[in-house]
């Protein structure tokens, strides 16, 4: 895979968690409807909503982090991508 076209794939994907993310955030921010006294199903509270959807945004934000620095290393000056660990470059 060409590193320019590994790089549209990662924007496109990072695009649509942070689209799905955010839609997910926002529905378990809203109110929950009103439940009636005759209903006997629970109604989750909002602070375990709003939890279980954080915790996989902040792990997402990780994800993001990791995969970024993977695909962009940090490179010293001396030290070119094809040439063996322990070996520099010599300046005239």
């Amino acid at each position: 895979m060409s590193p320019a076209f590994a790089e549209v794939v990662f924007w496109v994907a990072a695009a649509s968690c942070a689209i799905a993310q955010i839609a997910l955030l926002l529905s378990a921010i809203r109110s929950p409807m009103a439940g009636s006294p005759d209903n006997p199903v629970l109604m989750p509270r909002r602070s375990k909503e709003i939890a279980w959807t954080v915790v996989p945004a902040i792990a997402l934000a990780l994800l993001f982090a990791s995969t970024w620095r993977a695909m962009h290393p940090p490179t010293m000056m001396n030290e070119m991508p094809n040439m063996p660990a322990g070996h520099r470059m010599i300046e005239e």
